[in-house]
């Protein structure tokens, strides 16, 4: 087994994030990895109402988040600004993001 992949088996993570979180050690990330990956452990981020007008603004609440460079730092936008807004719970309601998912992340 090689060095890099005896690392990744004493992580207690599915292998994928395991080998993301020590790539990003040599990149100066540690943080965003760490919090991507927590995001991505955790259950669904994005909350999906079931009537149709709260459909459209769970889509518009969600495009406000969303980056050009990819899902992960669509994910990190969303807990930067979860943080910044104290952890409120009415802010994740209006934004029909998951407390839940937050807190565990």
């Amino acid at each position: 087994m090689t060095e890099h992949g005896l690392m990744m088996s004493k992580l207690p993570l599915h292998p994928s994030l395991s080998h993301f979180l020590l790539l990003a050690t040599h990149s100066s990330c540690v943080s965003e990895a760490l919090t991507c990956v927590a995001l991505l452990s955790a259950e669904n981020l994005f909350l999906q109402p079931h009537r149709d007008a709260d459909k459209a603004l769970a889509v518009q609440a969600h495009r406000v988040f969303a980056s050009r460079d990819g899902d992960l730092c669509t994910m990190i936008n969303i807990y930067n600004a979860w943080v910044e807004a104290k952890r409120n719970p009415d802010w994740t309601r209006q934004r029909f993001l998951s407390m839940r998912a937050l807190k565990l992340a």
